[in-house]
């Protein structure tokens, strides 16, 4: 899209025979100018593609990293959710190991069934299980974590 002019210059001989030599002897010079007048807006249009192109790119790059962070903020809020439930359940296994003390107190005693013993044996068991199930999701959240954090 500027001016250009570039100069050239050639010569030469094209004979065998010294004598004819001044009539085989030839030199050409000239001068090349190009002006590009109009260019059908090719060059707006080019400049408008490659801002649009550099607008999708920073587009992408942002939703990128804004997915990335929610998702970081996501699995953190399910690690946090995860701890608490695990105390939760840990508090439970307390009360239910209390409680089995007590109900192992009153059948000696003969105040209680022990169907009512074999019911909070079962509960305190399942206790247990979800506390293991809780701890492996843990350690799966912690370890999709770091997979996606890294």
């Amino acid at each position: 899209y500027v001016p250009q002019l570039n100069a050239f210059a050639n010569s030469g001989i094209y004979s065998s025979n010294l004598q004819t030599l001044y009539r085989n002897f030839g030199m050409s010079a000239g001068l090349h100018f190009v002006m590009p007048i109009y260019d059908g807006y090719q060059r707006r249009n080019m400049n408008r593609q490659f801002d649009l192109e550099t607008e999708n790119l920073r587009i992408g790059r942002d939703y990128a990293a804004r997915q990335l962070s929610s998702g970081l903020y996501y699995l953190m809020q399910q690690i946090q959710t995860t701890r608490q439930s695990i105390t939760l359940i840990d508090e439970q296994i307390w009360q239910h190991e209390l409680l089995l003390n007590i109900l192992k107190d009153k059948i000696v005693l003969g105040q209680t069934s022990v169907t009512d013993y074999l019911v909070s044996l079962q509960e305190f068991s399942t206790s247990y299980k979800n506390k293991a199930v809780a701890e492996s999701n843990l350690l799966l959240l912690i370890n999709q974590y770091n997979y996606v954090n890294w």
